[in-house]
This record gives structure tokens, C-alpha cells and sequence, in this order.
């Protein structure tokens, strides 16, 4: 039985609607006048025993992502696989409904794509191990009280790059990885390298150098550091692992999460990282070059590439890649894509214009989270999809999608220098030729793909280029001899 919890207070869209008429006999549909306090969740949860759980709220994957977060960990702590669990980000359906039938409609539709998720993503790999006992601090704490404070609640550390002791001097970072509450800090002082491990890893950012916080950033593969709280933005590698800690109220916050897992007996942590399959695999190396995060090996012995959980962060890059297909990724497998794109034409209306819209889970949800929270519209002819990154779309899923009922696709995805995937957005961007000689190979309008980068600082420019192209779209007319009408 899927059971689905919807918060219902956020908006006016659904305040007085009756959502038992979207059950059925295998769906539960449970109101709440909370948005998703995690706490009520996982004792609804607990109560219901479902076999899947769909939650739908705004900005699931945004930035309110502590809370989401929390969410996952509790409902997790009931033995539930995060396969099982799927989102609907509300705010899609905010931005586009013309009207509360209309937002209804999407919602239906949302489920839908929810459930055709949950059928089609193969449970993660669990691993159960004991956590690292210390924190890693890394720069220099901004005065003696946070490390008074770490003293009196008795959590142990050991600190990197401290300039007040004099152990930062020749210090250069090298690489960070791991999993909740096991990590390792590779850096090198001198000619001689260190290692750390540690719980979880304290950044105290204003005391790095411009030229140390280049290193860090490679170090943790994240492009950029201007966030107060990392681990949700790289979660499929740093989960809980990652703090920049300015204050001491953002270091008790911090420690809210890291005491718990540090004083903990054992901690259970679901895998998700991208899979091989040795009968394909042709050892070219096409994925070592491909990943960014250094997550790919080739074994010659047993000839096959290989995959370090520790270090991939799940973004789909090397899926694509892949001449073989002997790549795959769990949360949006090669069956979930394909099927999916196959069947979107049950989901799609039928009248009027039809766009497909796909957003990335980081600057292309930011855009669809700033939008709502402005409430600012777009084209009720947009339908949102969501993938890790941009990098994860493969060519042949363009004629596939189009064929299913859509009059164009437009992809967001983050500017290049914004990436979260470092390279993401450029593949994508590199790929876009060959995606246009597939689409003419199979008569299609090339102008119906749009490949849309988008900035943090540039987010209200999204509604009007995407009300610009589904103009475009409505008044394209169908070339002549195109495999389908429109």
C-alpha cells in the first residue's frame, strides 16, 4: 500500500478539498495541517506500516533541507529503505495551476509520477558499521569558546589548518570522503602526507585563505562555499558530515545532528552510488575520464570498472556516458528513465500546449522553490520533472519524450560555474549537438529542446524564458514529414 501525506495548509489550493476522492484500493491519502513536521510524520508512519511513503509539501528538496533531512532519518529509523520514499515538491503545482480543478489535476498527476517512481527504483544497499568518535575541525575556531563548548559537552576533536597553534602552516588539502558518521580528511604538510577520521568535518571558513578555501572546495567536491549548511546540497556523499560553522549558535546547531550519530553505538547508512555491470563493461575508461569526484576505477584483473560508494555522489554523469550501458544509477535508473519517458503521454493534457519541463535538483529547483515563494507564475503548459543533474538526460530520451504527447523540452540546469556536479552543465551542454542530430535524424524540429542554465542570483529570469518558449512552442508549426502531429 502506498500512503501519502500531503500538507495542506501551505497553500489555499487544497484547504477545503476531500482527498479521499484520490485514493484507491493500493493508495491512503492523509491530510495534515502541518507542513510535515518530521516528528508527526514518522508516527504516522509508524501507525500505517505502509509499503511505500509519497510526502507532498513545498520545497521537499530545497532549501529547507534540515527538515528534509530529518524527515528521511526518521522515517528511515523505521527500517523503511529511502527507495521507498518519494517527494512531491508542491511548489510545482503552485506555479502553474490556472485554478483549484486545475491544481488538482496536477496533483493527480504528481501522484502518479510518484507511485510510477516508487515501482521502478531498486532498494539501496545497507551498511551498518560503528562511528568515528572525534570531530574533524578544520581552520581556526573564531575564539576559545567554541572549543570550551566542544570540552563541556564532551565531544572530542582534532583540528587541521589551526594557524593560532602553528599546524597549518604547509598544510594542503587533499581529498574528503565517506559516509554518516565514518569519514576520512586526506592533507598533506610538507612532504608528508595525514590522514584524519572523524564523525563528522567543522569548517571555520572566515579563518581560510582565499587559496584554502579553493583547496577545501575540491577537497569536498562542492564548487562553492557560501552556504552555513553543506551536507543537504552533497547528501549522497556527506551526509550529515559536512558544518561551516561561523557562530556558536550554528555550532550548537551542528551539534544537534553530529553528537547523536558520535555517541551512537552503530550507525546504518543506505548506499547510493552509481552501479557496474561487469558483462558489459569494455574497460575504455570512458567513466574515469567522465567523473569529476575521482569515484571510478578500472580493474583490469577482473576487468571490469569500479565504483568507490565513498566517493560518488550519485550524479548519473558516468550513466550517460557509458557506450555500453553498463553503467546504472539506483535513484534514477536506466528502467525509470526509460519507462517513464514512454509513458508520459497518460500523464500529459490534452489540450493545449505541452512542455516538459526538467530541473535539476539544485539551481533548476531553486527556480522552481524562488518562484513559488514569490509567486510568480509560469505557463500553465509547463509539467516540471526532476532529475539529480542535468548530465543524467541521455539523447535518445528526447525524440522518446516527444513522442509521448510534449511539444517541446526545456532542461534546467546550473550555470557552469554553479554546478553542483563540478561538470555536470558543461557535459549536458557538450552533448546538445549530438541531441539535435537525433532529433533531425528522427525529423524533429531541433528548436523544440532548450537547454536553459540558471544562476542563484539570476532566478526571476526563469518564468520569462520559459513563458517565452512555450510562445514559441504554440505558434511552431509541424515541419513537413514529422514522425508525429501536433
Amino acid at each position: 500500500m502506498n500512503l501519502t501525506i500531503i500538507s495542506k495548509t501551505v497553500t489555499d489550493h487544497f484547504s477545503d478539498f476531500d482527498f479521499s476522492q484520490l485514493e484507491k484500493e493500493d493508495r491512503e491519502i492523509i491530510p495534515v495541517d502541518h507542513p510535515l513536521d518530521p516528528e508527526a510524520v514518522a508516527k504516522i508512519y509508524k501507525e500505517k506500516q505502509p509499503d511505500r511513503v509519497i510526502l507532498a509539501l513545498p520545497d521537499p528538496l530545497g532549501h529547507s533541507l534540515k527538515e528534509h533531512g530529518k524527515l528521511t532519518t526518521l522515517i528511515e529509523h523505521q527500517g523503511v529503505n529511502p527507495a521507498q520514499i518519494a517527494f512531491i515538491n508542491l511548489n510545482e503545482i503552485f506555479i502553474t495551476a490556472e485554478n483549484s480543478d486545475d491544481a488538482l489535476s496536477r496533483l493527480q498527476t504528481q501522484l502518479l509520477l510518484a507511485e510510477f517512481r516508487l515501482e521502478n527504483t531498486p532498494q539501496y544497499p545497507l551498511e551498518i558499521y560503528p562511528p568515528e568518535k572525534e570531530l574533524i575541525l578544520l581552520g581556526q575556531p573564531p575564539d576559545k569558546g567554541f572549543l570550551e563548548y566542544l570540552r563541556e559537552n564532551k565531544v572530542a576533536f582534532q583540528s587541521v589548518l589551526d594557524t593560532d597553534s602553528g599546524d597549518g602552516a604547509g598544510v594542503k588539502i587533499i581529498e574528503f570522503q565517506g559516509f554518516t558518521g565514518n569519514y576520512t580528511l586526506d592533507w598533506k604538510q610538507d612532504s608528508s602526507k595525514k590522514q584524519a577520521r572523524g564523525c563528522a568535518l567543522v569548517i571555520f571558513p572566515d579563518s581560510l585563505t582565499d587559496e584554502q578555501k579553493e583547496e577545501v572546495g575540491t577537497a569536498l567536491r562542492y564548487p562553492m562555499l557560501n552556504s552555513t549548511f553543506l551536507a543537504p546540497d552533497n547528501r549522497r556523499s556527506h551526509k550529515n558530515g559536512v558544518w561551516l560553522v561561523q557562530t556558536l549558535k550554528e555550532l550548537q546547531t551542528a551539534l544537534l545532528t553530529i553528537k547523536p550519530i558520535c555517541d551512537g553505538k552503530e550507525v546504518t547508512t543506505f548506499i547510493e552510488s552509481a552501479t557496474v555491470d561487469p558483462t558489459r563493461c569494455g574497460l575504455c575508461g570512458t567513466c574515469v575520464k567522465t567523473c569529476m569526484f575521482n569515484a571510478s576505477t578500472l580493474d583490469t584483473e577482473q576487468q571490469t570498472s569500479v565504483v568507490d560508494p565513498a566517493k560518488c555522489v550519485a550524479c548519473g554523469n558516468c550513466v550517460t556516458a557509458c557506450p555500453t550501458q553498463a553503467r546504472d544509477l539506483p535513484s534514477y535508473s536506466n528502467s525509470y528513465m526509460h519507462g517513464l519517458m514512454q509513458s508520459l503521454h497518460g500523464f500529459t493534457q490534452a489540450d493545449g500546449t505541452r512542455l516538459l519541463v526538467i530541473a535539476c535538483e539544485s539551481n533548476g529547483y531553486a527556480a522552481v522553490n524562488h518562484l513559488a515563494n514569490e509567486k510568480i507564475k509560469v505557463s500553465p503548459s509547463c509539467m516540471f520533472l526532476q532529475v539529480r543533474c542535468g548530465a543524467r538526460i541521455e539523447s535518445f530520451l528526447v525524440p522518446v519524450t516527444l513522442k509521448a504527447g510534449f511539444d517541446g523540452i526545456a532542461i534546467l540546469i546550473c550555470a557552469r560555474h554553479e554546478c553542483r556536479n563540478i561538470v555536470g552543465s558543461l557535459d549536458l551542454e557538450r552533448r546538445l549537438n549530438l541531441y539535435r542530430s537525433v532529433m533531425k535524424a528522427n525529423r524533429i524540429e531541433p528548436g523544440r529542446l532548450r537547454i536553459i542554465p540558471v544562476s542563484e542570483r539570476k532566478l526571476d529570469s526563469v518564468p520569462a524564458v520559459l513563458n517565452k518558449f512555450a510562445d514559441y512552442l504554440a505558434n511552431l508549426e509541424s515541419p513537413e514529414g514529422s514522425i508525429f502531429s501536433l
